[in-house]
């Protein structure tokens, strides 16, 4: 079955396999080890940009290795007293780009003394343009707010738990979403949230400025997602970032998200529990995400990490599941 579970043509509707077929599905994504990818086959209008924050290494240690990698520029990060961030220009998914940055994490991740298990963050800027409209934005923003609990335990990357800092760097927003978004005709406009909006949450729409034209500022950034220097885990969330606006476009049953959107109003459910293991609705959430078997498990793979719910602290990792 593994060739099937790894197809990027195949791609059966995970969320209603039989109880079997389910089983043997966890069991073998429990064993299964991410690979690092030559590219993502995104489509030609697909944009993303990185910011690689670190901690316990001056920045000038870094910087002269970045000067030979042309999209990519090494700057201070004024909340860490030692650390600083690595940046790139907007990136294309090709071999090049996704070379240039393995490259860079594996050199970052042999520096003494580095890590990300503190403060520091991965944010992503995904080009604007991938949406195409206002409309498009809405839907997104609704398989969001549905499933914000889902991305965001996937976003722990290699651990169970966010940053501490998360809070205050990167905020959820389903409250806020799910009273501003009545139904896909009454969501408040771009322009109602970014004034709603500070850059300080999982989401970032500040820098957003047109749904059709690429540009080096015209972005959504997501915030919401751990420091590594894991290569794999980096290609892996950009995937789903990009697959996630990409979706705006397809099918979706917008009366069903609707409805899920009030339930979780009306639960109420804290912060505290999107480290909690959510399975049904991963799989839910990765059939309308998702258009093959590869992209499927490799998004399973990450959000179930160990089988855990939340731990106490962010410092340790779970048990290797990627390799490059």
């Amino acid at each position: 079955m593994e060739k099937f579970y790894t197809s990027e043509i195949e791609n059966e509707q995970v969320s209603k396999m039989s109880l079997d077929d389910r089983m043997d599905y966890l069991s073998f994504i429990k064993e299964y080890l991410i690979d690092y990818r030559e590219t993502l086959h995104l489509p030609s209008r697909s944009s993303f940009g990185v910011e690689i924050e670190y901690q316990g290494v001056p920045k000038e240690i870094v910087d002269e290795y970045i000067e030979g990698f042309g999209s990519f520029a090494s700057h201070e990060e004024g909340d860490f007293e030692i650390g600083g961030e690595v940046v790139s220009r907007p990136l294309i998914d090709n071999f090049s780009n996704w070379y240039d940055l393995k490259e860079i994490l594996i050199y970052m991740s042999k520096l003494d003394g580095i890590y990300t298990n503190g403060r520091a963050g991965a944010h992503v800027h995904m080009g604007a343009q991938m949406l195409k409209s206002e409309d498009a934005f809405k839907r997104f923003l609704l398989l969001y707010a549905v499933y914000e609990n889902i991305i965001y335990r996937f976003a722990y990357m290699d651990r169970n738990k966010a940053r501490d800092n998360i809070s205050t760097y990167a905020e959820p927003m389903r409250v806020e979403l799910s009273r501003d978004y009545e139904s896909l005709e009454n969501c408040k406009s771009l322009k109602e949230l970014k004034k709603e909006f500070d850059r300080y949450h999982g989401l970032n729409f500040k820098n957003i400025r047109s749904f059709k034209n690429f540009g080096d500022r015209n972005t959504i950034e997501f915030r919401m997602a751990n420091g590594t220097l894991d290569p794999v885990l980096w290609q892996n969330t950009i995937n789903l970032y990009a697959k996630l606006l990409l979706a705006s476009h397809k099918d979706m049953d917008i009366d069903r998200l609707d409805y899920l959107l009030q339930r979780k109003k009306l639960a109420n459910a804290p912060y505290s529990e999107y480290g909690s293991l959510r399975v049904d609705e991963a799989f839910d959430f990765a059939d309308i995400v998702f258009n093959n078997m590869l992209d499927k498990t490799n998004f399973l793979r990450q959000y179930i990490k160990d089988g855990n719910n939340s731990v106490d602290t962010c410092e340790s990792k779970v048990q290797k599941f990627t390799r490059y």
